[in-house]
């Protein structure tokens, strides 16, 4: 039979007459034959470790919701490198499913044509301050994309921030070329100018 008894609930402060946190315990004294004589009871008051506790959930909730919605691929690794929690923006990022990236390193995902000393530091943890790097990757369908990622330390492991930049590469090597090209373009209208004269000179003479 059950010998003693705890219940958590909130009780009114006797002079504030707010509601507090309490722990009631309750136990079964016995007689010398064993039988119940009598109850013990004690309350404790728990209410500043419920406050504790409550804004400690609040701001875990307030965690996860900005790394759920956040538009980067986010992961925290253990202090061997490996994935232990991620967001749905990474899996999307990644095409693997999430059971799939967890325990993987992220060098897993590089292109095997490419190497970055940095985004080996960073799976390996030999790193201190924030590091940052840019690298292709294959996605799970094969598809190369260059990812920006940013990591930083935390605790024995490390939080990691990955962004899909490939299309604003691309932008800017098409933007780029565009310059080029115009750049082209000025330098032959500055040579048919050039060539121009001379012959207008000649043309005029001649008649």
């Amino acid at each position: 039979a059950q010998e003693t008894f705890s219940l958590e609930k909130r009780y009114l402060h006797g002079e504030s007459g707010r509601p507090v946190w309490g722990i009631a315990s309750v136990a079964v004294v016995r007689d010398p034959k064993g039988e119940p004589s009598h109850f013990v009871a004690h309350v404790q008051d728990i209410d500043q470790r419920k406050a504790a506790e409550q804004a400690l959930a609040a701001s875990e909730a307030r965690y996860r919701n900005y790394i759920s919605t956040c538009p980067d691929g986010f992961a925290v690794l253990d202090h061997r490198g490996r994935v232990t929690a991620l967001n749905e923006t990474l899996v999307n990022m990644s095409g693997y499913d999430e059971a799939a990236l967890r325990g993987r390193r992220l060098t897993s995902l590089r292109d095997a044509r490419a190497s970055d000393e940095r985004l080996e530091r960073i799976a390996s943890l030999t790193f201190e301050a924030p590091l940052a790097v840019e690298t292709p990757v294959l996605t799970a369908a094969g598809e190369r994309r260059v990812w920006s990622i940013h990591a930083a330390r935390i605790d024995d492991g490390a939080m990691v921030f990955c962004r899909d930049i490939t299309d604003e590469r691309e932008l800017h090597s098409r933007l780029a070329q565009a310059d080029r090209m115009a750049i082209v373009g000025v330098l032959a209208a500055g040579v048919a100018h050039e060539i121009n004269n001379p012959l207008a000179f000649v043309l005029h003479n001649l008649e």
